[in-house]
């Protein structure tokens, strides 16, 4: 029980001595709180300073008398619930009705009866605790009804949100994908995840896109796109298929129905084209063309990536042949092939316009694939040629596969004559001019075209002709360039001047090629590219964000301790490597002269990443990251962290705060560091205020738990040198 509950306070308001005394003296001696105003002015005074469980109010006072008294106290929020009992004589004629609208509990009179009082005191106040019980109990009600309000609202607040981010994630992960992995949620979604089922493959790509986008902006370009986009996906979902992946202007989309859903899509995209291309045409944009290949096959559906960076994708050799066959449109110029495994699977192939365009072979595969062409897209005028050139041309393509290129040669000039702008058979004509020397060697220029690609992106990074906006190596200009924010990143390896000296020169080749074959792949899982390697240093590039070159950083630091195992092995000197990292704007483009070029990047943002990397050695440090770096980390919570040195870069005024990211370091080292990470940075703190003994106590201290921290050992130096 509180104190309030043993001992109830009592107010006697009356003007008469006598009267209050007698209360007075029997309400104490039953061990209540009694408290005596003898004015109605000072009741109220006394309510405000300390309120009373019960009033005892004598009606009939100079002044203010009880009834204007009991009407004040019941106007003031703070005293208008405490229970009031008027005192009269019994010879008084008072208006009782008057005291209860006023508010008051009850009536006693004088003289008193002792036992009457106390029962209408013990009553009134038991009345009172009940009210203030009650009022209680509605308040938590109340509460509790908001609470459930709040938390109704919140779970309809919660469910509309879900809904909202499962509507977001269903436009870059396809509810239909979740579906084949028998996933009801991207919740449920697991890397490795995969399944096996027969597909429909289609690509559909814009012939010459490279040529109209060379003279839009950037952000016309995306507009562009994503108009045209529009337009093209929903065609594709009316049919019963999925878009797997944007790439670039290329829609790559899976129909896992029959293969009729494609082609019936693909067709319906190509006569929608007819009207995008009036709005084209209205905005001032050239019209453009779509070509579409499909192919048929078994798929193998799933998720591929690592812990924190996870795609959906399909993995077939349908997938490549799909892709191949959209190519061929361009050589065509046919609006839609598909192969031959397409064609046997459509349920009702007779619907379609359909002739023999060609027969492919795959890389690594021994036999060829029938090309068809699907021409029920093409304007009304186009199809009947086609339609009655039909015959001849199928011919003219057996008679050239089967080498009888003179009889191939007279088909497709029939074909010509009626239909003189059949680029198909225009193609064949000319092939068969030159019959198997010109197919052979188109077969061998194509093969090495594509070798000699892939080779070049070994030098020329594809994410480099990426950022400048180009298809190929090709396409690259004298003086292309674009403006971006990277991070950029300088990796060294320690001494190796001294290491090389005891190599011979295929030794030191080999060596450089060992370990910048462990170093490359982790830059690449990181979402950056190599821009240059100079000697046995790295400058590599991110230009997504500053915590793929921190995490990268880190990773090429734990992975330089296998390495270093098997250098050890090997009988070699393990090796030890520091890695600089900055931040900022750069002019990434092409330099050079008419016959030499190279990709370079431009910015005093380089620079001082190279100067931060050289700092590596002066502290001891693998990875030092410099301020705008740190910046724009997302959450430093999750690196270890420290202030290193202030430094200003020559021809720069303002100095740069460097900080060391030491979870590169091993697990004895990095708890070090963690213990003496206070002492530490205060040390800097106080050595670049000018406070030196300060400083120098700190860094003594620091080295009393971490003897072999080389950055503490700098400073202290440095103290020692000043102070001299």
């Amino acid at each position: 029980m509180t104190l309030q509950e043993e001992s109830p306070t009592i107010l006697i308001v009356d003007d008469m001595p006598e009267s209050a005394s007698v209360l007075f003296e029997f309400l104490s001696t039953n061990n209540y709180n009694v408290f005596v105003a003898r004015s109605g002015e000072n009741a109220l005074k006394m309510v405000r300073s300390s309120r009373p469980n019960l009033i005892l109010l004598d009606v009939t006072m100079p002044g203010m008398d009880g009834f204007e008294t009991c009407k004040r106290l019941k106007l003031d929020a703070q005293s208008k619930e405490i229970p009031i009992i008027f005192i009269t004589d019994l010879s008084e004629n008072i208006d009782k009705v008057k005291g209860f609208n006023l508010g008051g509990a009850d009536f006693i009179t004088r003289p008193f009866q002792i036992e009457e009082i106390f029962a209408r005191i013990n009553t009134h106040l038991t009345l009172s605790k009940l009210q203030q019980t009650l009022k209680e109990k509605e308040v938590e009600a109340e509460q509790l009804l908001q609470q459930f309000i709040e938390i109704e609202r919140l779970e309809e607040l919660h469910k509309q949100q879900i809904h909202q981010i499962h509507q977001s994630y269903k436009r870059f992960v396809p509810q239909q994908f979740l579906s084949f992995l028998g996933r009801d949620s991207i919740v449920d979604v697991q890397l490795g995840d995969l399944t096996e089922k027969d597909m429909t493959v289609l690509f559909v790509d814009i012939f010459d896109f490279t040529m109209i986008s060379e003279k839009m902006t950037p952000e016309e370009k995306f507009d562009f796109i994503n108009i045209y986009l529009a337009q093209m996906e929903p065609i594709i979902a009316q049919y019963h298929g999925f878009v797997d992946k944007y790439i670039g202007d290329r829609i790559m989309a899976l129909f896992p129905t029959n293969p009729n859903d494609a082609v019936n899509a693909a067709i319906a995209m190509v006569k929608e084209l007819v009207n995008y291309n009036e709005l084209l045409r209205e905005a001032g944009y050239p019209t453009i063309k779509i070509g579409a290949g499909l192919n048929t096959g078994l798929l193998m559906l799933g998720t591929v990536g690592g812990k924190n960076r996870m795609d959906g994708t399909v993995i077939s050799d349908a997938v490549s042949l799909a892709a191949k066959v959209e190519d061929l449109t361009k050589l065509y110029n046919a609006s839609l092939l598909i192969t031959e495994d397409t064609y046997r699977q459509l349920q009702t192939a007779e619907q379609y316009n359909i002739r023999v365009i060609d027969r492919i072979k795959l890389k690594g595969k021994l036999e060829s694939v029938m090309v068809y062409e699907i021409f029920d897209s093409e304007p009304p005028n186009l199809l009947e040629l086609k339609k009655q050139t039909l015959t001849d041309f199928e011919e003219g393509c057996a008679a050239y596969h089967g080498k009888k290129f003179e009889v191939a040669q007279d088909f497709f000039a029939k074909v010509l004559e009626l239909n003189p702008n059949d680029t198909a058979a225009m193609s064949y004509l000319e092939r068969c001019q030159t019959p198997e020397q010109l197919e052979a060697a188109r077969e061998k220029f194509t093969s090495e075209l594509f070798e000699i690609s892939k080779a070049y992106e070994r030098f020329v990074p594809r994410e480099f002709l990426k950022l400048l906006d180009k298809e190929s190596v090709i396409d690259v200009q004298l003086g292309d360039h674009v403006e971006k924010e990277m991070t950029i990143l300088f990796c060294d390896i320690r001494g190796f001047t001294a290491m090389s000296e005891k190599m011979t020169p295929q030794e030191n080749f080999d060596f450089i090629n060992i370990y910048l074959g462990q170093m490359e792949p982790i830059i690449g899982k990181h979402r950056g590219f190599v821009d240059k390697y100079i000697g046995d240093a790295i400058m590599a590039l991110f230009p997504t964000s500053a915590d793929d070159a921190v995490r990268g950083s880190i990773a090429m630091l734990r992975g330089l301790v296998e390495y270093n195992q098997l250098l050890v092995e090997a009988n070699y000197q393990a090796i030890q490597i520091g890695i600089g990292l900055n931040t900022g704007p750069l002019m990434l483009g092409t330099v050079g002269g008419p016959n030499r070029m190279d990709g370079t990047v431009i910015s005093d943002a380089v620079n001082l990443a190279a100067r931060i990397e050289g700092l590596t050695k002066v502290y001891g440090s693998t990875l030092l990251i410099t301020d705008q770096t740190y910046q724009k980390l997302e959450d430093i919570s999750q690196y270890n962290i420290r202030v290193i040195d202030r430094v200003t870069v020559k021809g720069k005024t303002e100095a740069v705060t460097v900080y060391e990211v030491f979870d590169g370091d091993s697990p004895a080292v990095i708890e070090l560091k963690e213990k003496t990470l206070v002492n530490f940075e205060e040390g800097c703190v106080s050595y670049h205020g000018g406070n030196l003994s300060r400083a120098k106590n700190y860094f003594e201290e620091v080295l009393s738990t971490n003897p072999h921290d080389e950055a503490a050992h700098v400073y202290l130096i440095r103290c020692n040198n000043t102070v001299s």
